[in-house]
């Protein structure tokens, strides 16, 4: 079970690295601010990994 939260943590976290990647290039292309459209991506995808892969660890120390 722990396993499979920290597979959800990790493959969340990189849909956030590949996201961010595309919305900065988009972001210079446009000449819009990149973190106005890297805020989405942090809620949407960061934060939620980052609970995923502490989840898993606090569950693995439990045993």
């Amino acid at each position: 079970m722990t396993r499979a939260f920290k597979m959800i943590g990790l493959v969340l976290i990189g849909c956030f690295a590949g996201s961010a990647v595309f919305d900065a290039v988009v972001a210079i292309q446009n000449g819009t601010a990149i973190l106005d459209s890297l805020s989405v991506d942090l809620i949407a995808f960061l934060l939620p990994g980052v609970f995923f892969v502490l989840l898993a660890s606090i569950l693995d120390k439990r045993g």
